[in-house]
Parts: C-alpha cells; sequence; structure tokens
C-alpha cells in the first residue's frame, strides 16, 4: 500500500445494532450494543467501502499492533461522535497513545467534566427509554411534536 492509500485509510466506530456481526479477528459474534471498530475496506461487489468490525478490545490489542502507523489521527475516525463519553477517551487515548489502557488519566478540564455529564444523563435517558418505551411508541411521539420519522 503506497503512503497516499496509507494516508487515506479511514475508520469507523460504533455500537453494534444487533449481535449478527462477527470479530474479523476472533471470529466471535459481537454482542449487540458491544463497541466495535474497524477500517474502512473497499468491496469487491462495487464502488464503496464497508466497516470490517472487531470488538474494540481486540482492535485495541491486536489489530493496531499488526498494523502499526495506520490510525494515526481521530479525523480518520467516523461515528466518534455518536459514542458515550468514556468510550470517545477510549478511541482517543488508543490514537494518540496507540493504547488506551497505557493511558495516565490527566485532569479534566471543568468543560470535559460538564460533556461527561452530560453524556452520561443523554445515554442513562436514551437507555431508560429504550427498556420502558416501544419503537413504536416513540415513532408516535416524534410524529405528535411535527418531527419526520423514517
Amino acid at each position: 500500500m503506497s503512503d497516499t492509500e496509507e494516508e487515506q485509510t479511514s475508520f469507523k466506530v460504533d455500537y453494534a445494532k444487533s449481535s449478527r456481526s462477527k470479530c474479523s479477528g476472533s471470529q466471535k459474534l459481537i454482542a449487540e450494543g458491544t463497541l466495535r471498530m474497524g477500517p474502512m475496506v473497499q468491496s469487491d461487489k462495487g464502488d464503496f467501502k464497508y466497516p470490517r468490525w472487531y470488538k474494540f478490545e481486540w482492535f485495541e490489542d491486536v489489530w493496531v499492533a499488526k498494523n502499526p502507523g495506520k490510525l494515526k489521527s481521530l479525523t480518520q475516525v467516523s461515528g466518534l461522535d455518536k459514542l458515550r463519553f468514556e468510550d470517545q477517551q477510549k478511541v482517543k487515548a488508543l490514537v494518540t497513545k496507540g493504547d488506551s489502557s497505557a493511558v495516565e488519566r490527566k485532569e479534566m478540564s471543568a468543560e470535559e467534566k460538564q460533556l461527561e455529564k452530560e453524556s452520561k444523563m443523554i445515554w442513562n435517558h436514551k437507555e431508560q427509554l429504550q427498556a420502558n418505551v416501544s419503537n413504536a411508541e416513540i415513532k408516535e411521539i416524534l410524529e405528535d411534536h411535527g418531527e419526520h420519522v423514517k
């Protein structure tokens, strides 16, 4: 792979939407809601790319070691803004240090503390909604408030 191709390598991170995808490293199923990350790879079936998923821990421990220097910047990672604050920190630590478990916890700024608090509150509300309200009821509420729902 040329330097230009290597620089263009992009990654995606998110929570598994179901329990159907497999970790490309361990070949084990990735449970729904589990943090996963992977490089975007070119499809041989068309002109598009798709993520080759790995459980985050496998990606962190094995993929990065086998592919040194490919994950260089947060600008290569899409989906970061949709993660819980603590998972965003794991990804940021992985990119900046190469190993989030080895990163020393620095003192958070007041803004980071506020973001963490808000992130936890939002995710708590989301989890409560998922546990207590059906998708049909959520769609009905959104439509009643003039929101377009797919």
